[in-house]
């Protein structure tokens, strides 16, 4: 008996019964590297910011394609968000969508996770602030930060660890800094803080503050922008 088609592979359009055409847009899916049903692939787990279910993208998908699959905790495997693992489509959803369920983890997130470091009784702990990331990380003692210090912290590779473990590799600074939240979005994101010197020499020229001239004659909501 062949298997139930899902949307996890494309399919062709078909009007309604009693409908000569169906007003609303069909979304078009680009098919991942696997599309047979129950075929192991490997994907990157994504965590939900409200519970313990998840996402699976498929490897070689972008980002926005549309095949994120829905993993229920109970199929999570234990993994956690960023990790890379094997998993397989187990079915769909009420609404048609890919259903996944993971089957090993392979590895960890290679990304330094951003952390508020906290000193307890029982030693050090890292609290992440990816909000997908809800597991308590346990690190070690550090000179590089202190108690209440927002730090990056590198996962152990291992993932058959029962507790995340970690080494703190960088202090971010304190909650009250200024300026803390463009390098908490930058850690959040993996986003480039150094840039070679070529692009630096590129920048040099332009100013670093917004110029009065440029100021003049604009509106910033409803208060004009002169004087900056």
């Amino acid at each position: 008996m062949a298997r139930k088609n899902h949307a996890f592979i494309p399919q062709p359009n078909r009007s309604k019964k009693g409908r000569d055409s169906d007003p609303r847009p069909v979304r078009r899916v680009e098919a991942p590297p696997t599309t047979r049903n129950f075929e192991p692939f490997e994907a990157t787990f994504l965590g939900h910011p409200e519970g313990t279910s998840g996402f699976l993208r498929p490897l070689g998908v972008r980002k926005g394609a549309g095949m994120d699959m829905l993993v229920d905790w109970r199929d999570a495997h234990s993994a956690i968000h960023g990790d890379k693992v094997l998993a397989e489509v187990s079915g769909e959803t009420r609404d048609g969508r890919a259903r996944g369920r993971i089957l090993k983890i392979l590895s960890r997130s290679e990304n330094p996770i951003p952390a508020h470091l906290q000193q307890q009784p029982w030693g050090w702990r890292a609290v992440p602030l990816e909000p997908r990331l809800s597991q308590i990380i346990s690190v070690l003692p550090t000179d590089l930060a202190g108690d209440g210090d927002l730090v990056s912290v590198k996962l152990d590779p291992n993932p058959e660890l029962q507790q995340l473990k970690g080494v703190v590799i960088a202090r971010l600074g304190r909650p009250t800094d200024l300026k803390i939240e463009n390098k908490l979005t930058a850690a959040l994101y993996n986003l480039r803080t150094e840039f070679p010197t070529a692009v630096m020499d590129e920048l040099a020229p332009f100013p670093t503050e917004i110029p009065e001239a440029w100021c003049k004659g604009r509106e910033a909501g409803r208060r004009i922008c002169a004087p900056c």
